[in-house]
């Protein structure tokens, strides 16, 4: 028997919220940008495009007293739940949504918010509207004008407090990468004496913090 479990995560799931109460049905939409054009003599053509960005929307409420449907126990007060995913969506960073037992996992943007109380059970009702957030990558061009066959950012920006894996999330898609960053960078890394900062993965002082800047390929 498979098991869903519905999860939101910021930073790396550093913070998590799992919904206490699975919606009672979800859908993925995607779809491809595709154009049709009319070529004379020819007629009507298909070109296929790039994919569009996954969307989902959950509905679903936040329930003020533990029921036997709930996921688990120890569930948040409404009103604190509303306020975990406000907070994430105020600070205007992607989200990562998690479905355990079918495999979906994708970084997105909250879109959307909606929620109310209903028929005074202090219940909280919600709809959350989410969309797909990807990283832009750019090509570098060589000398002969074909594209490099790396893809790298030329650019990043980096906020204030950033750790190294959150930013290897963002770039590979995977925290463990942070070493990686050190290589194909010039990070801003505060170094212990406050002078020039250090590449050696040895030398990073925990937690990663970073300072805020742009890095540039090294």
């Amino acid at each position: 028997m498979i098991i869903l479990e519905f999860w939101l995560g910021y930073n790396n799931f550093s913070e998590r919220l799992q919904l206490p109460v699975n919606p009672p049905e979800f859908s993925v939409k995607v779809g491809q940008k595709n154009s049709v054009v009319d070529v004379t003599d020819v007629g009507e053509l298909n070109l296929i495009g790039g994919r569009k960005l996954a969307q989902l929307t959950i509905q679903s409420h936040f329930p003020a007293l533990w029921r036997p449907y709930c996921a688990y126990r120890n569930i948040l007060q409404p009103w604190d739940a509303v306020g975990v995913i406000e907070r994430w969506r105020n600070i205007g960073k992607p989200i990562r949504l998690v479905v355990t037992g079918v495999g979906l996992s994708f970084p997105c943007a909250i879109e959307d918010f909606e929620y109310g109380e209903k028929g005074g059970s202090r219940d909280i009702h919600y709809t959350l509207s989410l969309r797909e957030y990807r990283l832009i990558r750019i090509q570098q061009v060589g000398e002969s004008g074909r594209p490099d066959e790396r893809s790298l950012i030329t650019e990043m920006a980096i906020n204030q407090g950033d750790s190294l894996l959150e930013v290897a999330h963002r770039v590979y898609g995977d925290c463990d990468e942070w070493k990686r960053l050190l290589t194909e960078f010039r990070p801003n890394i505060p170094s212990d004496d406050g002078k020039a900062s250090s590449r050696d993965p040895d030398s990073i002082p925990d937690p990663f913090e970073l300072d805020a800047g742009e890095w540039e390929v090294a």
